[in-house]
C-alpha cells in the first residue's frame, strides 16, 4: 500500500472577520505522535480560544478529530474532510484560532476551518511514500556514466560510495523489482547482480 502525508511541518495564518486562525500541518505516523504534538501546539498557545484538530495516523487505522470548544461539527469535520479530500494519511492538523470579537455562525465557521485546513495542506510540501526495495550493488568506474543514464522512473539512488569499485544504494518502487532486474541485466549485459536489501516505504519525488 502506498501512501501519501507530508514531508515537515508547515504554518499558515489567516485573519478571518477579526479571528486570527493560525494553521498547523505536520507529519505524525502513529497515534502518539499526533497527540504529542497537540499537547506541544496548545503550550505554544496557552491563550488561544480554540485548537481544532483532525489526524489521520498509523496508515490511515487510527482517526480523530475535535471541534475544541466551537460548536459542533464547525471544526474537526472540515479539518478531517481537507485531509481526506487531499489524500493525506500520517499527518495533523490543528487550527489554532483567537477570537476577534465577531461571531461568524456555525456556516461561517466550517467555511473558515475548511478554508484553513485547505491552504494549510496546500502550502505543505507533500510527498507520495511508495513500498520499495532497498538495494546495494558495485560497478566498476568505466561503467558508472552507463548506470547514471539508465532510463528508470522506478529507480532513485541515495548514496554512491567511491573506493576500487562504485558502491550504489538505491531503491527501486517493489512492484517494478522484477522490471528493474531484467534492465539492469541487459544492459549491463549480465556482469553485474544487486543484493536485495529491506523493504520500506520512500518518497520518489
Amino acid at each position: 500500500m502506498n501512501y501519501v502525508t507530508v514531508k515537515t511541518q508547515c504554518e499558515t495564518e489567516v485573519v478571518i472577520e477579526r479571528s486570527r486562525f493560525i494553521t498547523l500541518v505536520a507529519p505524525c505516523p502513529t497515534e502518539e505522535s499526533a497527540r504529542a504534538i497537540l499537547l506541544a501546539r496548545k503550550k505554544e498557545h496557552p491563550f488561544a480560544t480554540h485548537n481544532c484538530y483532525a489526524f489521520i495516523a498509523e496508515k490511515g487505522n487510527s482517526t480523530r478529530f475535535s471541534d475544541d470548544g466551537e460548536p459542533g461539527g464547525t471544526a474537526g469535520a472540515p479539518i478531517m474532510e481537507a485531509l481526506k479530500r487531499a489524500g493525506l494519511t500520517d499527518t495533523i492538523v490543528i487550527v489554532t484560532r483567537y477570537f476577534g470579537g465577531i461571531k461568524l455562525g456555525a456556516g461561517g465557521l466550517t467555511r473558515a476551518y475548511a478554508k484553513c485546513a485547505s491552504d494549510g495542506i496546500k502550502a505543505a510540501d507533500v510527498k507520495k511514500y511508495e513500498l520499495s526495495k532497498k538495494i546495494e550493488l558495485d560497478i566498476a568506474y568505466e561503467d558508472y556514466n552507463v548506470y547514471l543514464k539508465m532510463k528508470c522512473d522506478d529507480l532513485k539512488t541515495v548514496d554512491t560510495a567511491f573506493s576500487d569499485k562504485v558502491k550504489i544504494t538505491a531503491y527501486v518502487k517493489s512492484e517494478a523489482i522484477s522490471r528493474f532486474s531484467a534492465l539492469f541485466t541487459e544492459t549491463f549485459f549480465g556482469r553485474y547482480t544487486f543484493k536485495e536489501l529491506n523493504e520500506e516505504y520512500f518518497s520518489f519525488g
